[in-house]
């Protein structure tokens, strides 16, 4: 079972322990079984000859009394054996360097030329290439035993002395180099003209021929050139920064090599440090990270491989040439093994292995590398959970801690690998699927949520690595899914929320099992096999037909972009939809036209329309390119789709197809057992196919029956798997044609017993999968009972699942009466997904499906009083829009509920009681019973008790001490709240509740606590940051918790908008609105060119422009615009209306949600528009309100007079963008025919253009006079 290479380690081990006896006794059974093939006439390799002359080599060492001539006598026999045989040239110097390397290693002398003449032998070719082979073999044996070799510097200097009289050949050239560029002494005695410098070592990719593996040859060159040019003077430049990793990662790992090689060979020219102050702050500050590592596209495992190469060089390079370094190396390796390197978790362990190896090969100290082996550890232990792996990393651990003299621990190690060692050691991961149809075998009335928990936390603890994870979340998303389809809408909702947005403790559980989440001592965001990916859980439940049709739009609309691979299954479904709607099919057009123009970019355009190309109506497709060519004013061509060149048959008798016939044949003979077999087995199995199905027309079931496993025998025979589909399909239709025609089911299994006991190719559990799903049609309540019992059973077996795992699980929250609710309830729950995207578009679908279409109102008044403080947000927000259009749904929902002021009062929420505070005051003059509601609701809220002299909130303003030090550091540090907000906080409430919170936030133990569970899942709003972490998400609880009383209704809305995260006001976007973005475009060209006459545009309409506020993201810039006009008297010059509009336009309060009532009086200038502060127009968060209609009501300007709408521009997806929109803007329009200003006042127009450190611009436009003033 062992190869000669680890035969030859183990000998080794025995001699060095001094167990000879036992080594001798294992060579007496190698040299057996080599005489025994030599004696059958079968064939040996080389590798079994070297290794069998290393072995005589090192037993006659290992004891140089009688036994050492004993074993020279038997080398030379053997020699003799061996060199009888005609061997070629290069067999033969390896034989000879194989007879050499050993004692070179092992005392550091071998054969010279001083020794040759001494025996009358000439100095050749063959002896000059033995002795390159001869120094390459000693590195092997270093490599091979982990030991430091014995000093061999005479036979360098012999060969340096040769170094011109002998042709030096290229492979043993390249395997001499690599043996001696290692060590400064060995470098100093390399000739510097036979040093390899092929520049076509120099590749651009680092792939193998089959583009999805390193090439291990290509990286090896690519060091071996760079650290000759390093040598030789000619240092490599890095010239990338951290950030380009994502792009570039595999030319950035290319670049790393060669900088890695370029610092090694400078490092072996000179002692001098600076080479090593290269390589930390590459380590330092370019490598990459895990998270950026799962974002590389087509990488497979080269980032793995490559990086496995790379840190043995790293390590070489401070343990033999700055051993003065080690003690940052070490540390170094602890720090960055938290984010394992950057790479999956196999690569880690064998990054990690190698570097101990290295302790112990180069460092006098055997008990350096023991921080480093108890890390890899401990890191087994948390990250492998795979019985099979864990045992073969454990004893490796075993061996490297014995040796670095840790007996103790490793026998530790040693009782935990035997524990690990028992039960299935297949993978566990793909296993999981006996889950999915263990749910698909039971009746609705039998799941219940103690069951399925046990199967989500047993899913969790299955994911304790980062590799195959794909197993594990599919498995979640499958099992999901069945549950979704089983009407178990409660759970899944929970188990989602768990997954994607958990609350601290939870996060914090997991935490505790998945270490390797924990980075800096923070929760990592979203990403290994701890959670669903939401897009294919998604697919998997609106994929049904039977889903409500609006469900299956705004779920197909959010995840469309989210992944290119997920892209045509969501567009299919939009199709679906398309194909049979009727009145509602032109509000489907305008959502994908929007898609298109909005949502894709550049990254996604000509994909997206491809595919709606291929699955929509042809008639439907051209309407929603006039839509966009009508809008953007350019012609779309839409590229055709690339298909293959058709195939033809080959034709045996064409001359010209006879490569093809060979080709052909050559793959017929490929066979993987288990995966394909041989094709002369398929065809007869198709001949035995037939004739079982003849017996079975006849009614001959029982011959039939025979025939069908003779179809299973003859493909299994051939290398075929015949309970896997994906190897087998008629292997698999000849097992359930068995179970068809026989007389029960008890009988089939009997007639298969051979192929359940004992399968070829095939994993039992795969068997008992498939055997889950032939019986369950069959199966009764006890029986399906006792299935989950085995198959939970079986996972208990493979890993332990930790108790508080399944605890994660026991927060039912959420009570859903009907699959729409449950719905409704999954949206909201997008809405606060930590990414960024994915919120933005879940929180449009939500104001669409409310505010546009008009349902799930009643829902979304009921889930305004959910217990978690952002759905209640959220849905109270909503409630405030739609009460500003007096929506009479939404009264008739309020009216229909009993308590309501009550419910109000007792929410724990004060956003939330202000919010609905506001909706009844809307209603008041048209609803007498949310009238008395209201009254209720304000008397709590607002009194005169509350009321602060003007003194005492100067105080306040003044005086920010009030505020302790710690609760400063938090505001700023932990972005909890501006500080003019907290003023507005201290202003409102209550002392006692104040200094409560002051207490609980001043608390260090409770700081402690917090800073230990870490970042927790954050969603988008502000930036794409709603729950940015649990300092946070506590203040803004604390906060809406404390006592408020205000004076009047001014007041509250004013404290509201200091505390508000979520806008009410969402946008919904409208393709007219593009046209904001060329009137942006204007503007600006008119700042910068001074050209009035442009202004033409702008305001040469009928709808006269009264407001304007855009935020421009593009090429990296960010721009923001304001435009507000204002009432002023007549007999205002240029001069004091300027200063006029800029102090009031500064002084002006940037409200969130603009109090409508307001007159806009300041003195005697009067606000048409309304100030909008920028920072909330970042992400998706502008306010679709910037007039002030209380101000504009008294000027006779309402309803059909003024518009309003939000521009959402299109999004960018690369670098990071994640689909963040490149333009935002709101814009407020009225009709300059029924404008009636005041007598004695006319219209003025303040704009302002900022850019990033760059000077803001103002302009100054008098709308009587058309004079204009740029600032």
């Amino acid at each position: 079972m062992a190869d000669s290479e680890s035969l030859f380690v183990c000998l080794a081990r025995m001699v060095e322990k001094g167990r000879k006896d036992c080594a001798e006794e294992l060579f007496q059974q190698m040299e057996a079984s080599f005489m025994r093939k030599l004696q059958d006439r079968n064939a040996v390799s080389a590798e079994e000859i070297t290794y069998l002359i290393r072995g005589y080599q090192l037993l006659a060492y290992a004891d140089e009394g009688e036994d050492y001539h004993f074993y020279v006598k038997k080398l030379k026999l053997f020699n003799q054996l061996i060199f009888s045989s005609e061997l070629d040239e290069v067999s033969e110097s390896a034989f000879l360097q194989a007879s050499s390397d050993y004692s070179l290693w092992s005392t550091g002398e071998t054969v010279t030329e001083d020794r040759m003449e001494e025996y009358g032998l000439s100095m050749n070719q063959a002896f000059f290439d033995t002795w390159l082979l001869t120094v390459a073999g000693t590195a092997n044996m270093t490599n091979l035993l982990d030991k430091r070799e014995k000093s061999f510097e005479k036979l360098l200097d012999a060969i340096l002395t040769n170094a011109d009289s002998y042709e030096w050949n290229e492979l043993y050239t390249n395997a001499y180099m690599d043996a001696v560029m290692i060590r400064r002494e060995y470098a100093a005695k390399v000739p510097i003209d036979k040093l390899c410098l092929a520049e076509q070592w120099d590749v651009k990719s680092i792939r193998d021929e089959n583009g999805a593996e390193v090439s291990s040859q290509k990286i090896y060159y690519l060091f071996q050139l760079y650290r000759s040019k390093g040598f030789c003077g000619e240092r490599f430049q890095y010239g990338w920064n951290q950030g380009e990793w994502k792009g570039h990662w595999e030319e950035m790992l290319a670049d790393g090599i060669r900088f890695v090689g370029s610092c090694y060979g400078c490092g072996l020219k000179g002692k001098e440090h600076e080479a090593a102050e290269w390589m930390k702050r590459f380590l330092m500050e370019d490598m990459f990270s895990f998270d950026m590592r799962t974002s590389f596209r087509d990488a497979y495992q080269i980032p793995e491989h490559s990086m496995e190469f790379l840190m043995i060089y790293v390590g070489q390079f401070f343990l033999i040439l700055y051993p003065e370094d080690m003690n940052w190396f070490m540390e170094f390796i602890l720090q960055k093994s938290d984010d394992q390197f950057g790479v999956y978790y196999e690569s880690y362990f064998r990054i990690m292995i190698s570097i101990a190896k290295a302790f112990l090969k180069w460092t006098p100290n055997e008990e350096a590398p023991v921080s480093i082996l108890k890390k890899i550890y401990s890191d087994i232990l948390m990250k492998v959970a795979n019985r099979y792996e864990r045992t073969a990393w454990l004893l490796q651990v075993v061996d490297l801690m014995e040796r670095s003299g840790c007996v103790e621990l490793a026998g530790q190690v040693y009782q935990e690998m035997l524990h690990s060692s028992m039960g299935p050691w297949w993978y566990k991961e793909a296993q999981f699927t006996l889950a999915e149809q263990l749910l698909e075998n039971m009746k609705e009335d039998m799941i219940r949520p103690q069951l399925t928990d046990k199967v989500m936390a047993a899913l969790d603890a299955a994911s304790g690595g980062m590799t195959f994870e794909r197993y594990i979340r599919t498995t979640k998303e499958d099992v999901l899914a069945i549950l979704w389809k089983r009407r178990q809408y409660d759970s899944v909702l929970k188990y989602v929320q768990v997954q994607l947005v958990p609350e601290d403790w939870q996060a914090s559980v997991f935490s505790d099992y998945e270490p390797t989440d924990r980075k800096n001592g923070l929760i990592g965001n979203y990403r290994v096999a701890n959670c669903i990916f939401p897009q294919r859980l998604v697919y998997l439940i609106i994929a049904d037909e039977r889903v409500p049709e609006i469900y299956r739009w705004i779920f197909s609309e959010i995840f469309l972009l989210v992944e290119r691979r997920h892209m045509a299954d969501y567009a299919e479904v939009q199709a679906q939809i398309l194909s049979r709607n009727g009145k509602e099919k032109k509000k489907y057009i305008e959502r994908i036209a929007q898609i298109l123009l909005f949502d894709t970019g550049d990254y996604y355009f000509e994909d997206l329309l491809q595919i709606y190309k291929s699955c929509l109506d042809e008639k439907d497709y051209h309407i929603i390119i006039e839509m966009i060519e009508e809008v953007t004013e350019k012609s779309i061509e839409v590229p055709e789709f690339k298909t293959d060149e058709g195939k033809r048959d080959i034709d045996t008798r064409n001359p010209d197809d006879a490569a093809l016939i060979k080709e052909q044949k050559e793959n017929e003979e490929i066979i993987m057992p288990g995966t394909w077999g041989t094709t002369a087995s398929d065809k007869q199995a198709e001949y035995l196919w037939e004739e079982a199905k003849k017996e079975e027309e006849r009614g001959n079931y029982r011959c039939a029956s025979d025939k069908y496993k003779e179809v299973i025998r003859e493909l299994e025979k051939g290398g075929w798997s015949v309970w896997s589909s994906s190897s087998s399909e008629k292997g698999k239709q000849a097992i359930h044609k068995i179970i068809q025609i026989s007389d029960n089911f008890t009988n089939a299994l009997w007639v298969l017993r051979e192929e359940i006991i004992w399968p070829k190719y095939t994993p039992r559990w795969q068997i008992a999968d498939e055997l889950l799903k032939l019986v369950a049609a069959g199966l009764s309540e006890e029986e399906t009972n006792a299935c989950y019992q085995a198959v939970m059973g079986h996972y208990q077996e493979m890993m332990t699942v930790p108790d508080n795992l399944q605890e994660r699980y026991k927060n039912d929250k959420y009570h859903v009466e009907s699959e729409r609710e449950a719905f409704f309830a999954l949206l909201l729950q997008f809405v606060v997904l930590p990414n960024p995207y994915i919120s933005q578009k879940s929180m449009e679908m939500l104001s669409w499906l409310v505010c546009e279409v008009g349902e799930e109102i009643d829902k979304m008044v009921e889930y305004s009083f959910f217990e978690e403080l952002e759905t209640a947000e959220i849905c109270s927000s909503l409630c405030v829009k739609l009460a500003d259009s007096r929506n009479m749904t939404l009264r008739k929902e309020l009216e229909k509920r009993e308590n309501l002021a009550e419910r109000i009062l007792k929410c724990p929420w004060m956003v939330v009681r202000g919010n609905m505070y506001l909706v009844l005051k809307s209603y008041c003059g048209r609803s007498s019973l949310l009238k008395k509601q209201c009254q209720q609701v304000e008397s709590a809220l607002i009194g005169e008790t509350a009321a602060l002299t003007n003194e005492t909130e100067k105080q306040i303003k003044e005086e920010p001490a009030l505020i302790p030090e710690n609760i400063e550091i938090l505001l700023d540090e932990k972005r909890c709240m501006p500080p003019e907000n907290m003023r507005h906080v201290c202003k409102y409430a209550s002392e006692e509740s104040i200094n409560a919170m002051w207490k609980l936030f001043g608390d260090d133990k409770y700081q402690k606590d917090l800073s230990a569970y870490g970042e927790r899942l954050s969603a988008g709003y502000h930036n794409g940051n709603l729950r940015n972490d649990p300092w946070r998400r506590r203040w803004y609880e604390e906060i809406n918790k404390l006592d408020y009383h205000c004076n009047n209704e001014l007041q509250m809305i004013k404290f509201l908008n200091a505390i508000r995260r979520v806008n009410c006001h969402f946008p919904i976007k409208d393709i007219q609105a593009l046209q904001d973005r060329k009137l942006f475009c204007i503007i600006k060209e008119i700042f910068d060119s001074r050209n009035v006459q442009k202004l033409n545009k702008v305001y040469g309409q009928e709808m006269l422009l009264a407001g304007f506020q855009a935020v421009n993201l593009e090429n990296g810039m960010t721009e923001i615009f304001t435009l507000r006009t204002f009432a002023v008297p007549e007999s205002m010059g240029d001069r004091d209306g300027v200063m006029a509009a800029l102090k009031n336009h500064e002084a002006a309060y940037a409200n969130m949600y603009p109090f409508e009532k307001t007159k806009g009086d300041t003195g005697h200038i009067k606000e048409l528009s309304l100030n909008i502060h920028p920072g909330s127009m970042l992400g998706v968060n502008i306010s679709s309100r910037i007039l002030n209609h209380g101000t504009l009501l008294l000027m006779g300007i309402s309803g059909k007079d003024i518009k309003e709408r939000v521009s959402v521009g299109e999004r960018r997806w690369k670098k990071h963008m994640a689909g963040w929109p490149t333009f935002l803007s709101v814009s407020g329009w009225i009709n300059r025919d029924k404008l009636r200003l005041p007598a004695g006042y006319k219209l003025v127009t303040f704009a302002e253009l900022e850019k990033v450190e760059k000077e803001k611009q103002w302009m100054f436009l008098d709308n009587q006079t058309n004079r204009v003033v740029f600032l």
